[in-house]
């Protein structure tokens, strides 16, 4: 894993399209403890792919890699959705973060002007 993070242009992480926990899968797989992890939800019918090609000496390979193939393409509009919807929730995080600053500063001042009356009411 060093090797890929060295080699990569920019942050690296996983996406493990698992039933497995992420921590199960850092069990399973010390490797990944290297790496974020992000799950993704699996599909159920993966882990009934058994067609008979499983049985020893069948040709299962081509199979596994047709699948594997469908599910990484299948991955694109999910982690795009994902990203649309964390640039949201960034957008949204500060537009509450400005009102409440904002309202706090009102509130503030307020205080402020209500204490100062009080003060000179003494």
């Amino acid at each position: 894993m060093p090797n890929l993070q060295a080699l990569a242009k920019g942050p690296v992480l996983l996406l493990a399209q698992t039933p497995h926990t992420v921590h199960a899968l850092h069990r399973l797989v010390p490797a990944t403890r290297q790496l974020p992890v992000i799950a993704v939800p699996h599909n159920r019918a993966d882990g009934s792919l058994d067609d008979g090609s499983m049985q020893l000496g069948g040709a299962w390979q081509p199979g596994a890699v047709e699948h594997a193939l469908t599910r990484y393409l299948e991955l694109s509009p999910w982690w795009l959705g994902r990203l649309e919807l964390a640039r949201c929730l960034e957008i949204c995080n500060h537009i509450r973060n400005h009102i409440r600053n904002h309202i706090c500063n009102h509130i503030g001042r307020l205080e402020l002007a209500r204490c100062l009356e009080l003060a000179v009411s003494f």
